[in-house]
């Protein structure tokens, strides 16, 4: 399924359908799931749904529409950003994982400082975000920073082992 980039998270949805891709087990799911959820979340979803099923720039386009729609809160944007980033390092997009990492990591930033009690290195968002971050520093050849990053990652989680396995990759050559 090839996918221009679009802003609208329907728009897409419309494609999908058309192509006969399935990414919910029963249609009953699928409107429990959607009926009062916002733009934004549902885009989120949809793209989580099409980037399990490997459907790479579909997720891209259902993300960037989510991105797109009226703004959602801090945490969402992020992840939606942190998730953009995970399809762009799959589609071999260094730089747009990179910048999309800045971005998840300046808005966890925001809305850990409007919900202080959430402020903590640890948390999974943010973690995430700079895993991902390191791979594309990896991907764009800056070795020294994706593993300083990565001993960052692994020195808060412990048991990443995506990030030790990639850190250990870097160590090794």
């Amino acid at each position: 399924l090839r996918l221009e980039r679009v802003t609208d998270c329907n728009a897409v949805w419309k494609k999908v359908t058309e192509a006969g891709v399935k990414l919910w087990r029963t249609e009953a799911r699928k409107k429990k799931m959607l009926a009062e959820m916002p733009q934004a979340e549902k885009c989120k979803r949809r793209g989580n749904n099409a980037f399990n099923s490997k459907e790479y720039e579909l997720a891209e386009s259902l993300y960037s529409a989510g991105l797109a729609a009226p703004p959602a809160p801090h945490p969402t944007t992020a992840a939606l950003r942190c998730n953009r980033a995970a399809v762009r390092l799959a589609l071999d997009d260094a730089k747009g994982a990179f910048d999309d990492c800045e971005a998840a990591f300046a808005l966890g930033a925001v809305a850990f400082h409007e919900n202080p009690e959430m402020a903590n290195e640890r948390t999974p968002l943010l973690l995430k975000a700079r895993f991902r971050r390191a791979c594309a520093l990896r991907m764009l050849g800056c070795i020294s920073d994706a593993a300083r990053e990565l001993r960052d990652v692994v020195s808060l989680d412990p048991t990443n082992a995506a990030a030790s396995a990639e850190l250990a990759a870097i160590d090794a050559a």
